[in-house]
């Protein structure tokens, strides 16, 4: 479901990627499927949340907008 390439394309077309409230939304439902889809077996917030604060810091520093 995560592809960090989606998530700078949403990024940078407008300024932010939902795959956090995404994921956030099926762990509370309780359909999460990371354990079986995830290389790591667990849950792939905390790479997501990585991933997404990387792309504003690259974004930053190359002195582009951040909405």
């Amino acid at each position: 479901m995560f592809d960090e390439a989606q998530a700078r394309a949403d990024i940078a077309c407008i300024g932010k990627t939902v795959f956090q409230e995404l994921i956030a939304a099926l762990l509370i439902e309780g359909v999460c499927e990371c354990p079986a889809k995830n290389l790591s077996g667990a849950c792939c917030l905390g790479e997501v949340i990585k991933a997404v604060k990387r792309s504003h810091a690259e974004r930053r520093a190359a002195g582009e907008t951040i909405f």
